[in-house]
């Protein structure tokens, strides 16, 4: 539940991702993937509480990941009253008459009393502990966000005056939405919309002073598209090079990676050669706009830094190594441009040899070089009425840290 609220998922979103084979269900070993791939950790069904036959459908999902305890807190006066301890029955009964379904009240007192509740008493110190302890998550389903069919562009040139209306500052932009809106929504998409906006370059010919970007807002009033980015980091060579003596390998060796317009570094470790990260970028769109939009002006679209372990346990930076944006705009271009072709329906791929350079102030890193596979495809939106914002990631394959 954590780790889907860090990416900005929805509880239905979540579950999709760790439906392996879109059964439409979650098997036991779906969930085990999922605590590896968060946790790091591959634990045996049985110490998750698993059989090999256990199956969540999405209804039981949403509900074992509802941590919204805003009930549960207002309610522990009248539970206890002067009591040290009530029972189980007492417990389910007045928070099911309070909202909270059976399955959630059952996995709060899993994680209350993973041996077992002791003589079917529930304890106050334990669920103020547990209050005090478990964040207060909610991953419910995304907001359904009326679709309007008003030109905002027109109606922004005319009522603020703007022969370019590429950009809005925020008072104008609450103009244009409050009256179809209330001032709640009005404000949560504001800011949605200007922590986006931070990752474009304004245009200098601009005639407006404003900081929210028109086509990242009209993603939020219009029908978007989604483009997904996937990225692969597939080998790094030329490793021995880069030792102090040029002939062993680094014993351990980090590469951190992050992609322009996200908030998220991941970081894995080469075995060897090989490297097993992938990434997984979808960035919600007006119907107008381009993903290579978001690279104008910036001169890595995708970075990673090579670490080294030092002999006192401590990581060292060696090299680094970027993808030029405009190699990547050249690369989304071919990918629009194949978009209606048969053979493009799964997307578009390119292999990028990206060089190792070596730290600022520092005279070499070696001759190594990265390899780096890249996959570019639109699709429909996953849910057309919730809002494409904000932007998420996701990572898989030998994670060390996101």
């Amino acid at each position: 539940a954590e780790a889907a609220e860090r990416l900005g998922l929805s509880a239905a979103e979540a579950f999709r991702r760790l439906d392996r084979g879109d059964k439409g269900s979650l098997s036991a070993e779906d969930l085990r993937a999922a605590v590896r791939d968060v946790l790091g950790s591959d634990e045996a069904l049985s110490a998750l509480g698993l059989s090999s036959t256990d199956r969540m459908v999405l209804a039981d999902f949403e509900q074992s990941v509802d941590f919204r305890f805003d009930v549960f807190e207002k309610s522990m006066p009248v539970l206890f009253c002067d009591s040290s301890c009530i029972t189980e029955d007492v417990f389910r009964t007045h928070l099911g008459e309070h909202g909270v379904s059976e399955k959630t009240a059952h996995v709060w007192l899993q994680l209350m009393y993973p041996a077992g509740i002791p003589a079917s008493h529930i304890e106050r110190s334990f669920c103020e502990t547990f209050l005090a302890t478990t964040p207060s998550i909610s991953l419910s389903r995304p907001r359904s966000m009326p679709r309007s069919s008003i030109d905002l562009r027109a109606l922004a040139r005319t009522r603020f005056e703007l022969t370019d209306c590429a950009w809005l500052s925020r008072a104008q932009a609450a103009s244009l939405l409050s009256e179809r809106w209330s001032p709640g929504t009005v404000d949560e998409v504001l800011e949605l919309v200007g922590s986006t906006s931070v990752f474009y370059r304004r245009s200098p010919s601009s005639d407006s002073g404003g900081d929210l970007r028109m086509e990242t807002l009209l993603s939020c009033t219009e029908d978007f598209v989604e483009h997904v980015l996937e990225v692969r980091l597939r080998s790094v060579h030329g490793l021995a090079s880069m030792s102090a003596d040029r002939k062993e390998l680094p014993p351990e060796v980090f590469l951190r990676y992050q992609c322009h317009g996200t908030g998220y570094v991941a970081e894995t470790m080469a075995a060897g050669a090989s490297l097993d990260l992938s990434a997984t970028h979808i960035f919600g769109l007006s119907g107008e706009d381009r993903l290579s939009s978001l690279f104008d002006g910036v001169v890595e679209a995708l970075s990673v830094q090579l670490w080294v372990a030092t002999p006192e346990g401590a990581k060292r930076l060696q090299a680094l190594a970027g993808l030029p944006s405009a190699e990547l705009q050249d690369f989304l271009a071919a990918g629009a441009a194949a978009s209606q072709r048969p053979e493009a329906l799964l997307g578009t791929q390119r292999t990028f040899q990206l060089k190792l350079c070596p730290p600022h102030g520092e005279t070499s890193a070696g001759d190594g070089r990265l390899e780096v596979s890249l996959l570019y495809s639109t699709r429909s939106p996953r849910d057309p009425s919730g809002l494409p914002l904000p932007w998420t990631s996701s990572f898989a394959g030998r994670l060390v840290v996101c």
